[in-house]
C-alpha cells in the first residue's frame, strides 16, 4: 500500500501506550498523501467501548472509524456507450468516496489512514456497475481484451424495451465455426484483422465527416457485420455470471446492466468500437488480434463453500462470492479475508451492522472481520462479496 510501514508502526505504538495508560487518547500526524496527492492532517482517537478499543480518525472535520464497515459512494463516469458507476475507483477521471455518519472522504485518503488495519496493505478489488444505453449499437461496449486483468460480471437487469424476451447478450470469444473454415489460426487472425481495419476506415471516415449520408451508413453496417462474423455472441439472463480471463475478446451489449469486480489495474486493448473512441487516438487491433485467445471460454462452475456461500470467481488475483441469506438470519462468512468489498444484490442486508440495499456497497476493513451478513427482513436477500486473493 502507499504509506510506508513507519506510519503503521507509530500508530500501533501510540495505541499500545494508550492501552497501557502511558499515552494520550489522541495521536496527531501528517500523512504524505501518496494516493491522494495531498498531505493529510489526521488526528487519531482511541476509545474504550464495552471492553474493546476503538480507533477513530479525524480528517477535515470527518470522523472515520477504522474498525467498522464504511459505505462506498459511487462516482458516475460517462462513456460513449452509457456510464460506469465506480465504488472503489481511484483515478484522475474520478474517485469514489467513503461515507461515514459525519461525512465523506475520498477512498484514497481513507486507505492511507491505516493501511495495515484496513486492508493488510493489499490492493483493493475494483467494484463497478456497467450501465449501457438501451439502443442497439450505441449501447455496445468496446470490443476489447486485457493482457493481465481479470473481470467477473453478474447480470442484475435487462432493459425490457431492448430485450423483451428477457434474454440479453454479450459478444465474447471467437466464432469457432468460422475459425474452422480457415487453413490455419494465423490465416484466421489475418482475415479478422483485415475485416477490423476495413471497418475502422469506414468508422473514421464517418467520425471525421468525410463519409456522410445513407450510403455511408449502409457501408458502415455492412463492414460492421463482416467484422462481427469473427466473434461469438452469448445469451445473458438476470443472475448469470460471466468470467472474463485475459486476452478474451468481450463486449457487453446494449441494455444489459451488470455488477463487475475486476483486477485493480487499468489496461486494455481496443479491438473495435462502433462509435468514435474518445479515450485514445487509435485502436489496438493489430496487437490485440495477434494475442487474443482463439479457444472458446470455459465457464467455471460456481463452488459452494458453505450453506448460502457460493464462490463465483477464483481468478488468481481476486475472488468473489454470491451469498444468499434466509429471512431473519445472520450468516457469518467462513472465509479468511484481508478485507471485504460488498454490495447488496437483492433484498436488504446488514454487513457487520451496516444496512445496505440493492446496489449499495460497503468496505469492511480487516480490523472489522470476520464478515457477518444479516437479513432483517422476511424475504430472502442476496449479496456479493469480493477480496484480493491471499
Amino acid at each position: 500500500m502507499p504509506e510506508t510501514p513507519t506510519h503503521d508502526h507509530r500508530l500501533q505504538q501510540a495505541l499500545r501506550r494508550w492501552e497501557n495508560a502511558n499515552g494520550p487518547a489522541r495521536f496527531a500526524t501528517t500523512l504524505a498523501g501518496t494516493l491522494s496527492n495531498k498531505p493529510l492532517n489526521v488526528e487519531y482517537e482511541f476509545l474504550e467501548d464495552r471492553g474493546r478499543t476503538r480507533i477513530h480518525a479525524h480528517v477535515d472535520g470527518t470522523c472515520t472509524p477504522l474498525d467498522e464497515p464504511v459505505g462506498l459512494e459511487p462516482v458516475a463516469i460517462a462513456k460513449p456507450w452509457g456510464r460506469e458507476l465506480w465504488y472503489t475507483g481511484i483515478e484522475d477521471r474520478g474517485e469514489s468516496l467513503v461515507a461515514t455518519e459525519s461525512g465523506s472522504l475520498p477512498i484514497s485518503a481513507y486507505l492511507e489512514l491505516a493501511p495495515s488495519l484496513l486492508c493488510q496493505r493489499r490492493p483493493i478489488v475494483l467494484l463497478k456497475i456497467l450501465d449501457p444505453k438501451p439502443e442497439p449499437v450505441l449501447g455496445e461496449l468496446y470490443l476489447e481484451a486485457h493482457a493481465s486483468k481479470h473481470e467477473v460480471y453478474v447480470v442484475t437487469a435487462l432493459n425490457q424495451a431492448a430485450w423483451p424476451d428477457g434474454v440479453g447478450a454479450i459478444r465474447m470469444g471467437i466464432n469457432q465455426a468460422l475459425r474452422r473454415e480457415f487453413p490455419s489460426d494465423q490465416a484466421f487472425r489475418d482475415a479478422y484483422l483485415d475485416a477490423v481495419q476495413a471497418y475502422e476506415r469506414v468508422r473514421r471516415g464517418i467520425d471525421e465527416g468525410r463519409l456522410e449520408g445513407v450510403a455511408a451508413m449502409t457501408e458502415e453496417r455492412r463492414a460492421r457485420e463482416a467484422m462481427n462474423r469473427f466473434t461469438n455472441v452469448l445469451p445473458l439472463r438476470v443472475g448469470d455470471i460471466v468470467s472474463v480471463p485475459p486476452w478474451l475478446p468481450h463486449s457487453l451489449q446494449h441494455g444489459v446492466r451488470v455488477v463487475e469486480f475486476q483486477t485493480p489495474t487499468y489496461e486494455r486493448f481496443i479491438i473495435s468500437f462502433p462509435q468514435r473512441v474518445v479515450t485514445q487516438a487509435h485502436w489496438d487491433s493489430d496487437y490485440a488480434i495477434a494475442h487474443i485467445k482463439l479457444e472458446p471460454p470455459v465457464a467455471a462452475a460456481p463452488k459452494v463453500i458453505a450453506p448460502g456461500v457460493c464462490q463465483i470467481a477464483d481468478l488468481g488475483d481476486f475472488r468473489a462470492w454470491r451469498i444468499e441469506i434466509e429471512p431473519k438470519q445472520t450468516l457469518t462468512v467462513p472465509l479468511k479475508l484481508p478485507y471485504a468489498v460488498c454490495i447488496g444484490l437483492t433484498g436488504e442486508v446488514k454487513f457487520n451492522g451496516l444496512p445496505r440495499r440493492p446496489e449499495q456497497a460497503c468496505f469492511v476493513p480487516s480490523s472489522a472481520l470476520p464478515l457477518a451478513i444479516e437479513n432483517p427482513t422476511t424475504t430472502q436477500a442476496t449479496a456479493l462479496v469480493a477480496s484480493i486473493a491471499t
